[in-house]
């Protein structure tokens, strides 16, 4: 049952809501994304985007832009509230097996 209207709320500014508002103003749609935050964060979150994710950030135009800005480490590890190395691996470990990653 088709209505004729194209208008879509999406809540949240993170990486999805925008992703997902972008994608639909291709189709026509008019998306408009509300945040309950007052404010963007300084700072951001470490993603890593690998497999199907990739083709997607393809897809977006992105993946060179996103590969020119890749995080570099060589191992990653946690640690406790007092700094102290709990657990961690290698670079090499995450991306085994895996055709195209990105940091």
């Amino acid at each position: 049952m088709a209505t004729g209207n194209r208008r879509i709320l999406i809540c949240g500014a993170g990486i999805a809501g925008p992703s997902l508002a972008h994608r639909l103003l291709r189709y026509g749609f008019e998306p408009t994304v509300i945040e309950r935050a007052a404010a963007f964060r300084d700072g951001s979150y470490l993603i890593d985007v690998w497999g199907t994710g990739c083709d997607i950030v393809e897809r977006y135009g992105l993946l060179r832009s996103e590969q020119e800005r890749a995080y570099q480490f060589d191992s990653l590890k946690f640690v406790d509230e007092r700094g102290r190395k709990v657990s961690g691996f290698g670079r090499g470990h995450v991306a085994q097996g895996v055709e195209r990653k990105v940091f």
